[in-house]
């Protein structure tokens, strides 16, 4: 949605930068006509008044668009600092988390949650339950060996 609100502004920018050239550079001819000139002159009035509008509406998509980043960034903030308070949560016990990190969940491609969830599930018992992480790896086998 961003990327179409940059297209429209870079469209709009173009459009208008070609407006204003081509009204800038005309000449009036000297066997022109009063009213053909006043035609030409009110012609690039309302040309020059449409380029102004377009120029505010990008400018009120810029407006928009940068609003929506900050927001964006906000949320993005807010959800990193929740994670980090729910793996702050995580009893780990006598486990390190470096080595189960290592041997199960990086090959398994699961979190610590999803990982403590299937040995409750499977063993009965919580990652702060084992004595250490030999005592872990002997109830739940090797990371090959979970589905």
């Amino acid at each position: 949605m961003i990327k179409n609100k940059w297209i429209r502004i870079g469209a709009i920018g173009v459009l208008s930068t070609s407006m204003l050239a081509a009204c800038g550079d005309e000449e009036v001819p000297e066997d022109a006509e009063p009213s053909e000139v006043l035609e030409d002159e009110e012609q690039a009035d309302e040309l020059e008044e449409e380029t102004d509008t377009d120029e505010e509406q990008a400018d009120e998509l810029e407006e928009e668009t940068d609003t929506a980043e900050e927001q964006a960034d906000e949320l993005e903030e807010e959800t990193d600092e929740a994670a980090e308070e729910v793996l702050d949560d995580i009893d780990y016990g006598n486990i390190d988390p470096i080595e189960l990190d290592t041997v199960y969940l990086t090959p398994l491609d699961w979190t610590v949650m999803e990982f403590d969830a299937y040995v409750q599930e499977e063993h009965g018992q919580a990652l702060a339950d084992f004595d250490d992480f030999a005592d872990l790896e002997s109830t739940v086998g090797p990371a090959e060996d979970i589905e």
